[in-house]
């Protein structure tokens, strides 16, 4: 990661902080799972703070703190900017942007706590707090995917229709 040109601060496991409400995802294996001497970059992240994007990325519910009146950036958008739960499903439902999954998460291997709900596309991923749909709600945190060869390959197998999505 030394040579994005940004200084990455560490805050836990895969999770870097590049700036206020910007973090980066990084894991220390190759596309092909082997261990690496240097981290790979595989996210981008807009977080309402720190613990949102603990939360998101960490499942760390508890860190959590909602935090009011943001601006999220349009590069975090997509076309025509819709910036809630409403209005993206409606986006993603036009066909325009392929294929996308609606599912939720849970924190099953330590007390089944539920974490986010999540309207899932192929390059960008809009996280909301709440357990059920919710037309206004604004995400909490925004995954724009930087270049991931495993998930691309999943991708052009739900594109090409030799793979079922599955909504939860």
């Amino acid at each position: 990661m030394s040579h994005i040109g940004v200084e990455a601060v560490d805050v836990e496991g895969v999770l870097f902080r590049l700036g206020p409400n910007c973090y980066l995802t990084a894991v220390s294996h190759n596309a092909d799972l082997r261990p690496s001497d240097h981290n790979h970059a595989t996210g981008l992240l807009w977080a309402e703070s720190e613990g949102a994007a603990r939360r998101a990325v960490e499942m760390e519910i508890e860190a959590d703190r909602v935090v009011h009146g943001l601006d999220i950036p349009s590069e975090m958008l997509l076309p025509g900017r819709p910036i809630d739960f409403g209005s993206i499903l409606a986006e993603f439902r036009t066909g325009k942007r392929g294929k996308f999954m609606e599912h939720a998460d849970y924190r099953i291997a330590k007390d089944g706590a539920f974490i986010h709900r999540a309207l899932d596309g192929r390059v960008l991923v809009f996280y909301f707090r709440g357990s059920k749909p919710e037309g206004s709600e604004r995400p909490y945190v925004i995954l724009r995917r930087l270049d991931d060869p495993l998930r691309s390959q999943r991708w052009k197998r739900l594109a090409a229709g030799t793979e079922e999505a599955t909504n939860s």
